[in-house]
């Protein structure tokens, strides 16, 4: 059987499926059914009556060729194409649902769908479902990397790490059978093969058809099927167990499709025909005779055209290569893109819960100095709490700018202050076996740079260096003007290297291959054992350098060392070499009433005793109903609303707008554990509006209050 060039309809699907992931069943199905609107005034008719009940099936979005959604967010492939011809023959409208396999054979049970188009028959699965005549057998295949060898048959699978996609007849069958050292489950079959690409597990377990398109859509050379299939499955359209009017009527209309032409051109257009002897000989002394011919009239010619069809392939052929390389680098980017955005979610929203705690401690320590005489043995470990609690608090910060949900503080530095600065702590960090060497630029430039953020990333980079030193060596850190590679010498000149500033971090360590310093900034990648490293710390080193708009470049050899360069842009700002504390006033008490909102009770708790020590009447609540309820209580004046801006149910700004439209002169602070540059995404928190980031000291919340409550 020969298995065609993938159709058109699929090119896209790797994009679609890698920028969305999952969601692409819903993204698909809102694109097809629309929001609100019913299933008929949505539907893909396949019939003539308008009187007709629709026939909707569902599909999954992801397992070509036989069901998939193209990169235009339609459904095709065979199934799809097969269902269409049924529909058609049964004279009723076709309304497709999108999503995963696991949700649309949940979705029949249910009875929100008919049926499902491309289902495998199994003993098990017919209690779950009743199946019409199979249309198409699909052959399983064990897929492997081609260097990987030995497993051919199911025997051979003993004791194997096997993927295969959770819900399907493959790994129903190897359960029951109970052969499997350990089944792998992802969620569909492109994931098993892309999973089995990267190096993980021993094989995979696919539909042969389908493996072999997934395997040239995303690029996978590397891995091939073994053997001969070690299974093969009826596909058939599945209806909800006891539904036999309308298997009836689909066994029907299927065996009328199956005896017509366009069955077989539904089955040539996605998997090649077949071809019988009588065909194949007719087409071979076709072939022939064309070829005798054009060889006795053309000759010579015919030589010369295929000397020169020869040049032309091989021409096309680097082109194909070419453009298959830059298309896997622009997956890998994309790839990387997308964990680097998982990774910044997840610090992100361990950043707010964490200042959340650190405004507790933070502010508890405040009040306990507030009350405690100045000669009290008390207040120098009360100091330490607080220090070691804003200490934490710049930790967050560097979550936060690494899940680019905060920007970096910048100002005129120079490099050799900071790596001077640093090298006590890092001289402790690496022990006594490790020599530290400093080749700092005497005349140096300054650059623009949030001083915390190089400490981590100096910290970062020379842990690294001494975890690949544990017999001693040295590490040498290096600042002079310099220019990264990528600005090269564009039309042969040179680039002023005075532009930039680079720092680099170099060791005598055991050094990367190429695969590991390919995949040194990835994010959870370590080459440690586990439970010695986490593989964030490049990665956090990349964010941090990224944020500053700079460059960083790696040079590693096996067994001779590692470089990390780092170039800065070049500032003409004068560095500030002391900081001078300003002298401020004290701050003003009050006596307005203060509504404070937050869900946090420690935190409101805090807050609302900073404020009453204060002179202020303070009024609490954990809601925004909460809120709303105090409000209408309070019979006296509101003067201001003190709120957190992320609550249960209502928000903030929500909060804000239903009490001003009440009180219009009543004044609001908005509080928060993210940075202001994400509340700016809320409806009611634009620029300019009075905010304050947890955690917060007592005199900067009493400071903002006051001037809030001035304001005319």
């Amino acid at each position: 059987m020969k298995l065609p060039l993938p159709p058109e309809g699929y090119k896209r699907l790797e994009t679609l499926a890698t920028r969305h992931g999952y969601l692409i069943g819903a993204l698909a199905a809102f694109a097809l059914l629309g929001m609100g609107d019913t299933p008929r005034e949505n539907a893909t008719s396949s019939g003539t009556g308008p009187s007709s009940n629709p026939l909707i099936v569902g599909i999954n979005f992801d397992y070509p060729p036989y069901e998939f959604v193209d990169g235009d967010g339609v459904p095709t492939g065979y199934d799809v194409d097969l269902i269409k011809a049924v529909a058609a023959k049964m004279g009723r409208p076709l309304v497709i649902k999108v999503g995963q396999w696991s949700d649309m054979r949940a979705a029949l049970a249910r009875g929100e769908i008919d049926a499902l188009p491309g289902m495998l028959y199994s003993p098990e699965r017919d209690s779950d479902a009743d199946f019409t005549a199979s249309h198409l057998n699909v052959d399983y295949s064990i897929f492997v990397r081609k260097e990987k060898t030995g497993i051919t048959t199911e025997s051979d699978l003993r004791g194997k790490e096997v993927i295969v996609e959770s819900g399907s007849l493959m790994h129903d069958r190897m359960v029951a059978l109970g052969i499997v050292g350990e089944i792998v489950e992802v969620p569909s079959e492109p994931d098993a093969l892309r999973l089995l690409a990267t190096g993980a597990h021993d094989c995979a377990l696919v539909p042969y058809q389908s493996g072999l398109a997934i395997i040239r859509q995303y690029g996978l050379e590397d891995l091939e099927p073994s053997g001969a299939p070690v299974f093969s499955g009826r596909l058939c359209i599945a209806v909800a167990t006891g539904n036999l009017a309308l298997r009836r009527e689909l066994d029907a209309a299927l065996d009328q499709v199956k005896g017509t032409d366009e069955y077989r051109r539904i089955y040539n257009r996605w998997f090649g025909v077949a071809q019988t002897d009588h065909l194949v000989l007719r087409e071979v002394l076709r072939a022939g005779a064309v070829i005798l011919l054009a060889a006795a009239l053309l000759g010579v010619a015919v030589v010369l055209w295929m000397l020169s069809l020869r040049r032309q392939v091989a021409q096309r052929t680097l082109a194909l290569e070419k453009e298959n390389r830059v298309r896997r680098q622009l997956e890998e980017q994309l790839y990387q893109s997308q964990k680097m955005e998982a990774v910044g979610q997840l610090a992100g929203g361990i950043a707010h819960d964490f200042n959340n705690l650190l405004a507790s401690i933070i502010g508890y320590a405040d009040l306990m100095l507030t009350d405690l005489d100045q000669d009290s043995p008390l207040r120098r470990d009360l100091n330490e709490i607080r220090r070691a609690g804003e200490r934490a608090a710049s930790l967050t910060r560097q979550l936060l700018t690494f899940s680019r949900k905060e920007l970096p503080h910048p100002d005129a530095v120079n490099l050799n202050t900071v790596v001077e600065g640093m090298l006590p702590m890092l001289r402790r960090s690496v022990g006594e076996h490790i020599e530290f060497a400093l080749k700092l630029d005497a005349d140096l430039s300054s650059t623009r740079a949030d001083t915390s953020q190089i400490e981590q990333i100096l910290l970062n980079l020379v842990l690294n260096a001494r975890d690949a030193m544990p017999k001693g060596g040295t590490i040498t850190l290096t600042t002079a003007p310099g220019v990264p590679k990528t600005l090269g010498q564009p039309n042969g000149v040179p680039v002023d290297q005075r532009q930039w500033i680079m720092l680099e971090v170099a060791d005598t360590g055991c050094g990367m291959d190429e695969q590991t310093r390919l995949r040194a900034f990835e994010p959870f990648f370590t080459t440690k054992r586990e439970g010695e490293g986490t593989g964030l710390g490049l990665a956090m080193v990349y964010g941090i350098v990224q944020q500053h708009g700079a460059e960083i470049e790696l040079e590693s050899t096996p067994g001779l060392g590692t470089r990390f360069r780092l170039f800065f842009p070049r500032s003409d700002a004068p560095v500030e070499t002391t900081r001078h504390e300003v002298a401020r006033e004290p701050v003003r008490r009050g006596t307005e009433t203060v509504l404070v909102v937050e869900d946090e009770a420690s935190v409101r708790e805090l807050t609302s005793r900073m404020l009453a020590r204060h002179g202020y009447t303070v009024l609490q609540a954990s809601r925004g109903d909460e809120a709303l309820e105090v409000f209408n209580r309070q019979e006296g004046p509101l003067h201001l609303l003190l709120t957190d801006v992320v609550l249960p149910r209502m928000n903030g700004p929500e909060i804000a707008e239903m009490l001003r439209k009440r009180r219009p002169d009543l004044k609001v602070i908005f509080m928060s554990g993210y940075a202001n540059t994400v509340m700016s995404h809320y409806k009611g928190m634009e620029e300019g509006l009075n905010f304050i980031q947890k955690p917060f000291l007592a005199d900067a919340l009493l400071r903002l209050v006051r001037n809030v409550l001035d304001e005319q």
